[in-house]
């Protein structure tokens, strides 16, 4: 039960206990790997399902300690050398001790919920050097930071986290930041819970960091953060498995693991969007009820296709990895409005365009707004010369690049257009956009996104272009595996899809 005990002075309600099942509290250990000159460290040592899996893995009673609020003695408490009754937090800025490994499932209690006492303490812990813990944040995220401050250099700690580790506001500092002080940090997501306990009803994610450096700069610079997605506790337990096993070699006693030189210069080699390609807003019509309609008033007015331009106006109309007149089609039959009144001057002599003019100069348009009063002549709105792709700054499972291979497709100002340099190939196109589904470009955009006063989530062109993606040198197979990621994506299946991109750039 790792969380904050039956303390007399501090009650945590039933539902933030939660249990560490036995095979992962194993995977934690084997993945941090036993030295015999090890120190550990346990800092919610609860019922002690990690003191029992360290015991399992032949580490002695004295080189490990534990730490829990609760007074209340366990069996387990035989492993180690714990200290019960002791607030971690206070203890952890007092003590001299320093560890070699830190262990730990944490707390998951808001910090606003803690006594007045516990909070203040809370809220004075800091971590790599101006990271701070504020009352909005919970207490696992505290335990977090005050635990990096205790590691020796080269150390390596193991948590295992509620899913808030990959969104939370308050966690941002920490997301941003742990990757620079560590040679390896990878985060493992379950998509479905492990929890013992039938009230935690969210995936959860283990935090796996190596070798800690206290300066950054001779640490990971690139500040690289993998994210290795699975569905259940089962396939956390065999990817950190595997991936040890994977990582092995001799000069480390075969005690831990590292991404392999080939596979850490792929993890190293990124680029901001803006240095890839272009992405710039859609076209803006200035009054979309005039210029924009379906197949079915296009017909009511009898205006001939040669008075619209196709168009993509909703984020909802990016359904596949290629907008193709058929997939158009598909949304025109469906009722969507993809039409956009844009008349070649042929089409002005047409009775119906004259028709539709007219009613436009006499109240059918706002003439008064901006964006139609600035236009010369009014009516021509303003197309994006050349046109790539199609990318929504507010889908609901994040941006990603529709390939658009229609003539004449546009889209509006609620989307964005993508534009390659001329010559990219499809599959370098296709590189680039699989970069964006990665686990690296999706921690950026969680941290990027802005949340409007009506619940809306919303990515600003500017925060977009500074995403940093992964990049190779070759391209090849890059097509074939985005298809399978939008997919995976438009099934309900984001974290397949991330796999899929985290696949064709870290492991092939």
């Amino acid at each position: 039960m790792n969380a904050l005990s039956s303390a007399r002075t501090f009650k945590v309600p039933t539902s933030c206990l939660v249990y560490t099942p036995p095979n992962v509290a194993a995977a934690m250990v084997q993945a941090l790997g036993t030295e015999a000159s090890d120190l550990w460290l346990e800092p919610c040592v609860g019922k002690g399902a990690l003191l029992r899996a360290l015991r399992a893995a032949g580490v002695e009673r004295q080189k490990i300690t534990g730490i829990d609020l609760s007074r209340d003695n366990e069996p387990s408490d035989k492993l180690a050398r714990v200290s019960r009754g002791t607030e971690f937090l206070r203890w952890s800025m007092s003590t001299p001790n320093r560890y070699d490994k830190i262990i730990a499932n944490p707390p998951y209690v808001a910090i606003d919920r803690l006594q007045e006492r516990l909070r203040k303490t809370a809220c004075n812990v800091r971590a790599l050097s101006d990271i701070r813990v504020t009352a909005a944040g919970n207490t696992w995220y505290a335990f977090l930071c005050a635990a990096i401050n205790l590691l020796r250099p080269g150390g390596s700690l193991c948590f295992l986290l509620p899913a808030a580790w990959e969104f939370a506001n308050y966690a941002e500092p920490l997301r941003r930041e742990i990757a620079k002080f560590f040679k390896m940090v990878r985060v493992y997501r379950s998509d479905t819970p492990i929890f013992q306990f039938a009230k935690v009803q969210e995936g959860a994610v283990m935090l796996l960091a190596r070798e800690f450096s206290p300066s950054a700069s001779t640490a990971n610079t690139s500040g690289i953060m993998p994210t290795v997605r699975v569905k259940s506790a089962e396939e956390l337990v065999v990817e950190m498995a595997h991936r040890s096993s994977l990582g092995k070699t001799k000069t480390d006693g075969g005690a831990g693991w590292k991404l392999s030189s080939s596979n850490l210069q792929r993890a190293f080699d990124e680029a901001p969007i803006s240095s890839l390609f272009s992405i710039n807003i859609g076209a803006v019509t200035g009054d979309a009820n005039y210029f924009l309609m379906n197949e079915e008033r296009r017909r009511a007015l009898d205006l001939p296709q040669s008075a619209l331009r196709p168009v993509l106006s909703r984020a909802k109309h990016l359904i596949h990895p290629r907008t193709t007149v058929a997939v158009w089609r598909s949304l025109k039959e469906s009722g969507e409005r993809v039409w956009l009144f844009d008349p070649s001057p042929s089409a002005l002599d047409h009775i119906a365009v004259k028709r539709y003019l007219r009613w436009g100069r006499n109240g059918g348009c706002n003439l008064e707004g901006y964006k139609v009063l600035i236009r010369s002549p009014w009516y021509r709105v303003r197309i994006p010369i050349r046109l790539d792709g199609f990318l929504s700054g507010m889908s609901k499972v994040g941006p990603w690049i529709s390939f658009r291979h229609m003539d004449r497709l546009t889209a509006t100002n609620t989307l964005y257009g993508v534009t390659f340099s001329a010559g990219t190939s499809q599959n370098t196109r296709a590189a680039f956009a699989l970069g964006l589904l990665t686990s690296r470009a999706r921690d950026q955009l969680l941290r990027r996104r802005r949340t409007y006063a009506d619940g809306l989530i919303k990515f600003e062109l500017g925060d977009l272009r500074e995403v940093r993606i992964p990049v190779r040198s070759s391209s090849r197979g890059a097509l074939q595996s985005y298809s399978l990621a939008v997919d995976a994506l438009q099934n309900g299946q984001q974290s397949t899809a991330i796999e899929i991109a985290d696949r064709w750039f870290f492991r092939s």
